[in-house]
């Protein structure tokens, strides 16, 4: 059975992603205290870690959807830089002063 024409794109883009992913979630998973930690805010809660993994997994696999996932990969990035509560610097951000 053919599968179709294969789509031609960087795996690896991919592939990071999802290795992002899992890392995240060993990573986290060796941090003693982890239940402690996010109440003083040293790190982000499990669910919020778990969150960002889903979404990094999800980007992953639409990453090259083209136009009709660009909304979704959009609200996918804001969801993980809001779940790491990272500090992600853009050209917009740097004009705010």
């Amino acid at each position: 059975m053919n599968p179709g024409p294969r789509r031609e794109y960087p795996v690896e883009s991919g592939d990071a992603l999802r290795h992002a992913a899992f890392d995240l979630r060993a990573k986290s998973a060796a941090v003693p205290g982890l239940i402690f930690f996010p109440t003083i805010r040293l790190v982000p809660a499990e669910r919020s870690i778990l969150q960002a993994s889903e979404n990094l997994i999800g980007l992953s696999n639409s990453l090259f959807g083209g136009d009709d996932y660009r909304k979704t990969n959009e609200e996918r990035r804001l969801a993980i830089i809001a779940a790491l509560r990272l500090h992600v610097w853009t050209a917009e951000s740097s004009n705010n002063g």
